[in-house]
């Protein structure tokens, strides 16, 4: 019987005798760098002809053209709410259902259709983005380049929804949101990341229907910014054509806009911010079919400390907070509109998360009625439970 020392003797001698063969390393870092064919085609090895070699190129191109891919997302919510004299009452929905399909032809082409899925199918986004290094061109439906909070992701951002001034902004006051349009995008090159956009797009009507498709219905928007290192400022405005008033006829108004985005990492961790401060025109007063314009102010931050995360699958936690004030007419004392979340979110980066978040919404005696029919002073507390494919 061998012994133990015998056996390791006997490996040992193997090992010596038969050596594992060794390759350079540059040899192997060459391979690596260029495709076999294209080697030997080009020292004159591979016994094929020249046009051989471009027909199996072209067969590879044509693999790459065309590249499909499926997203999506879920939102599933639970709330219990008490607003103004109502009694409290609680609620559970499928808040948002999301599939979006994106086609990309040759890396310079782009097609992006995404819908919302809950109650009745709508189409979000529908448009095509031609693009190089420094142009970019889109046309279809998609956002304006106008409020960075709005233009932003609901996945993205760690609010369990855009609140109080989205639904006062966008829905009531006919700013930002989707259009139907054409933009053109400039990016420079250097530190500063220069970008400049600029588009036409649907107006709407009060009941959020688009106006009739001639010139004097479009609406303009453009859009400045600089990306120094993980921190990015912008400016934005609009020239919105609206109909405030379903049969009141067409009639225009500014906004304008000042915002920056923040998103650093330390390590494990990392910090998000988002803050914008806009202004502008609209016909939210007392009466709103007087036909006179007053002007509106209003700000609003985002600010989120995520602990793990980072990378994708990764588990994190990320306490939030939200804040907001509008002042819709400035003319007018005591009719602020003020908003202020806090939460949490737990769960996998980019994957799955649980967000745990209290609301409270406030608004003074003085706010036009056209918004009092609709909105309240109003406390929440919100469970949800999201994921993205």
């Amino acid at each position: 019987m061998l012994t133990m020392s015998a056996l390791v003797a006997a490996a040992a001698a193997a090992t010596i005798v038969d050596p594992p063969p060794a390759e350079p390393v540059a040899t192997v870092e060459a391979r690596s760098e260029a495709p076999p064919v294209e080697a030997k085609a080009n020292v004159g090895e591979t016994g094929e002809k020249p046009e051989k070699v471009e027909i199996e190129r072209g067969r590879d191109r044509q693999k790459n053209d065309g590249k499909v891919a499926i997203h999506g997302r879920v939102f599933l919510r639970s709330e219990v709410e008490s607003q103004g004299d109502r009694a409290p009452s609680s609620d559970v929905s499928l808040a948002s259902v999301r599939a979006e399909l994106r086609y990309r032809w040759q890396k310079w082409l782009r097609v992006i259709v995404e819908a919302e899925l809950t109650n009745k199918p709508d189409l979000r986004d529908g448009f095509i983005n031609a693009r190089n290094k420094m142009w970019s061109v889109r046309a279809g439906q998609f956002k304006l380049p106008v409020s960075v909070i709005e233009m932003e992701s609901p996945w993205t951002l760690p609010v369990a929804r855009r609140g109080l001034l989205n639904d006062v902004i966008v829905d009531t006051m006919q700013i930002a949101g989707r259009r139907p349009g054409a933009e053109v995008e400039w990016r420079g090159r250097g530190v500063l990341d220069l970008r400049l956009t600029a588009g036409a797009f649907q107006g709407v009507d009060a009941s959020g229907d688009r106006l009739s498709g001639s010139l004097d219905s479009q609406s303009v928007a453009g859009r400045a910014s600089v990306s120094p290192g993980p921190i990015e400022v912008g400016v934005s405005g609009e020239w919105r054509a609206a109909e405030p008033l379903v049969g009141a006829g067409l009639r225009r108004f500014w906004s304008a806009g000042l915002d920056t985005v923040l998103d650093v990492d330390f390590g494990r961790h990392g910090l998000r911010v988002w803050g914008e401060v806009l202004g502008g025109g609209s016909w939210i007063d007392e009466d709103p079919a007087d036909g006179r314009d007053t002007t509106f102010a209003a700000t609003r931050a985002i600010a989120a400390w995520r602990l793990g995360g980072g990378n994708d699958g990764d588990k994190y936690i990320e306490p939030y907070v939200m804040v907001g004030v509008l002042d819709p007419n400035l003319r007018v004392g005591a009719d602020l509109m003020r908003e202020v979340a806090a939460g949490v979110n737990l769960g996998v980066w980019r994957r799955v998360r649980l967000t745990f978040e209290y609301e409270a919404w406030r608004v003074e005696r003085n706010t036009p009625p056209l918004l009092l029919a609709s909105l309240q002073d109003r406390d929440a507390f919100v469970f949800q439970v999201g994921g993205a494919f």
